[in-house]
């Protein structure tokens, strides 16, 4: 969900041209459900700290910014249950049940 107006927006362009254009292509991405709670409300995960990236995660929920990935966190993380996960993990995992 977009977490900005288009004026916010608009501002962030003039420091960061093409910054729009990415938080609308993350925004209008189609992620998957969370494997732990089957939330829909889900975000990539991405590393980093630079001020674009920065931006871009204050300004859409289908992005998470971490400072560092480590091996507990997967590719992706529910924003409902706050679960990091990976669907490769997951789908291959075998130990359900």
């Amino acid at each position: 969900m977009l977490k900005r107006t288009e004026e916010e927006l608009e501002s962030f362009e003039s420091d960061y041209p093409g910054i729009r254009e990415t938080i609308r292509r993350i925004e209008a991405e189609s992620l998957p459900a969370c494997t732990h709670c089957s939330s829909e409300d889900t975000a990539k995960v991405g590393v980093g700290l630079v001020q674009q990236s920065m931006l871009v995660s204050a300004s859409t929920t289908k992005f998470k910014l971490v400072p560092n990935k480590t091996n507990s966190m997967g590719d992706f993380f529910c924003n409902g249950c706050e679960s990091f996960f990976d669907l490769a993990k997951a789908a291959g995992s075998g130990d359900e049940g």
